[in-house]
């Protein structure tokens, strides 16, 4: 017999929309240490069980038990669940492909064909972006997935405002913040523009790439 405590537990619950079953009686019991995934065709039902698990759909009928404690009354931000958007899948997609570029480019160079393919020369001037997209969907899953917390089981969002602030005050710090990480891009994409014209160090100088 399994003596570790419950984490989640679903009991017999079911979602209808309208005449639609899209969650049919399910019962799931998650233990304590436990990895556990979802699988299954698009439509069986997943991602609605996980909003019904963090408060965004009510169940028509059921029960789901957090720590041994009924969320039928419980708003979505007081749950301790988080659900993360698709930016993590993205970060990751945006890594393997640039690990695929990369591949491709040594493939190319060992083929003595990679400098004279100019199209694959311009997908590694644009790819040089990749990296900044992959971090920022790192941080925004890094965001998201904490949330409602600033600091966990301590201090809530909802709690870390400052109310000495005003609104004007805080739209003109996010104002100069855009403004200094605007100019700071534009510095990136002159300097890298400024690299690329300048060419490997060591190589031809002058001479022209022919696809």
């Amino acid at each position: 017999m399994d003596d570790r405590k419950s984490i989640i537990s679903i009991e017999q619950v079911t979602k209808r929309f309208g005449t639609v079953k899209a969650v049919d009686e399910v019962s799931i019991d998650i233990k304590e240490g436990e990895f556990f995934a979802l699988l299954g065709p698009s439509g069986c039902g997943k991602t609605t069980l996980l909003r019904m698990l963090a408060g965004f759909e009510i169940p028509s009928s059921g029960t789901i038990k957090i720590d041994g404690k009924d969320m039928s009354n419980v708003q979505p931000n007081r749950r301790p669940v988080n659900m993360v958007f698709q930016a993590y899948h993205l970060m990751v997609a945006v890594g393997m492909g640039l690990i695929g570029l990369s591949l491709i480019g040594l493939l190319f160079l060992r083929r003595d064909r990679l400098f004279r393919s100019r199209w694959l020369l311009w997908i590694f001037v644009f790819s040089v972006l990749g990296p900044q997209l992959a971090n920022q969907m790192g941080w925004m899953t890094a965001e998201v997935g904490r949330q409602p917390w600033i600091v966990q089981d301590l201090l809530r969002t909802s709690d870390a405002y400052s109310p000495v602030l005003s609104s004007a005050q805080v739209l003109t710090s996010l104002a100069l913040f855009t403004l200094i990480y605007l100019l700071l891009f534009v510095l990136f994409i002159y300097l890298l523009n400024e690299k690329i014209k300048h060419g490997p160090d060591g190589g031809p100088q002058g001479e022209g790439v022919r696809a």
